[in-house]
């Protein structure tokens, strides 16, 4: 009998460890904000194969802020896009658009052109249970909309890379639902909304 309970222990420890870890790794796209928020979804998103370019480390002292990631494809030859990762106790703020247009309207003067895509990801509710968080209002859509951004919650790129790493969707399919994303709130045709 003491066996049978110190092999127990030993897979809750296990089980504990494993938690932690995957806590500190990819989820943190669910529980985070800030640095790590960005992070999580720039690994993410490298797994999904975009190459990732963190443009903090690209902005001098005292010039303006830049978005948080710009993203390129290889087999998309000059295809580039922008994108705003915002972590939210409650949900997404949508006066954070006039910082996501401001991004936009830099990339614009710097490049001669708006970006391919422009990804407002958020992460609203973020001490809720994932199943548990309500989906964006319709107010969120208009305001994406309207600066021309498509806005991902973590949760559904999280499902999404979850797919590719279980071997479900192939890495380039999953970009691809990014790249075709229509402005608004954005729904990934593989990805049911509302499931952890």
């Amino acid at each position: 009998m003491d066996q049978l309970e110190s092999e127990r222990e030993r897979i809750r420890a296990e089980l504990a460890t494993a938690g932690e870890q995957a806590d500190a790794g990819m989820r943190r796209c669910i529980w985070n904000d800030g640095d790590e928020l960005v992070e999580a979804v720039g690994h993410i998103l490298e797994d999904l194969g975009f190459a990732v370019r963190p443009m903090d480390a690209e902005t001098a002292p005292g010039e303006p802020k830049r978005e948080d990631l710009r993203l390129t494809l290889a087999d998309l030859h000059g295809w580039e896009a922008i994108a705003e990762v915002k972590g939210y106790p409650n949900g997404t703020k949508t006066s954070d658009s006039r910082q996501i247009r401001e991004h936009r309207d830099r990339y614009r003067d710097e490049e001669g052109r708006f970006p391919d895509l422009t990804l407002w990801v958020a992460n609203p509710y973020r001490f809720m249970d994932p199943a548990s968080r309500p989906t964006p209002d319709s107010n969120v859509n208009d305001t994406a909309t309207g600066i021309g951004a498509v806005h991902v919650l973590t949760i559904d790129l999280y499902r999404l890379w979850m797919l590719v790493k279980s071997g479900n969707l192939p890495a380039a399919q999953a970009a691809q639902q990014l790249v075709d994303a229509s402005e608004g709130a954005w729904v990934s045709p593989m990805v049911e909304p509302g499931l952890p």
